[in-house]
């Protein structure tokens, strides 16, 4: 089923303050899942940290483009670049520790000019996996390290996906609905407006590995 403007507006909500911890290529479906730590209050129940982690999962992935580097912030010019496959992005996440969250409210389908061409020149990879990824949608993400752990500088990668489809899943796998997640977060931040806080979150938030596949 094709998304919408008004799927694309709340997975924008979805993600706002949240941590990409991991990423997991399968280059024969041509999916990239992407583990997140999320802001979510369940429709019952209390709000468990066990429960704030989905896999977002891009299908018929067209293009990825990654920057990964080291330096003094995202905005250093004498960041190192460090190569990297596909297959890598996850890795180097898991290396980040002391990480930040995703802020900003639009992650889906942003202009070129506003989310990828101050890190374009500083590319880790550029993998076209079809040749016409004109037309399709686009995410952007990132996780920086906030603490400097070593005289290399702070570590940084910033991910952009060119993509068709798109579905979630638990931390067991487990598909999740795309209307009950984002009303999820939706609560949070409606809690934040009305009371000042969404409830107590961890930090630095604890990983988790959520497969592609079994």
């Amino acid at each position: 089923m094709p998304l919408t403007a008004d799927d694309l507006g709340g997975l924008d909500v979805l993600l706002n303050e949240s941590v990409l911890l991991d990423a997991e290529w399968d280059e024969a479906e041509r999916e990239l899942g992407l583990t997140f730590y999320v802001e979510m209050i369940p429709e019952r129940g209390e709000r468990s940290v066990d429960d704030l982690y989905l896999q977002v999962v891009l299908g018929d992935v067209r293009r990825v483009a990654a920057s990964y580097r080291r330096g003094e912030g995202w905005d250093d010019p004498d960041a190192l670049v460090e190569r990297l496959g596909i297959d890598g992005i996850g890795s180097a996440l898991r290396r980040i520790t002391n990480h930040d969250a995703v802020y900003g409210w639009r992650f889906f389908d942003v202009p070129e000019e506003e989310a990828f061409a101050d890190w374009a020149g500083g590319l880790s990879l550029d993998d076209r996996i079809a040749s016409d990824f004109d037309g399709c949608h686009t995410l952007t993400v990132w996780n920086e390290e906030l603490v400097e752990r070593d005289d290399r500088g702070r570590q940084m990668l910033e991910l952009r996906v060119w993509f068709d489809g798109l579905t979630l899943r638990d931390r067991d796998g487990r598909p999740i609905g795309l209307d009950d997640a984002i009303d999820s977060a939706r609560r949070y931040w409606e809690r934040v407006l009305t009371r000042g806080s969404g409830g107590p979150s961890p930090y630095p938030v604890p990983r988790v590995e959520i497969r592609l596949r079994a």
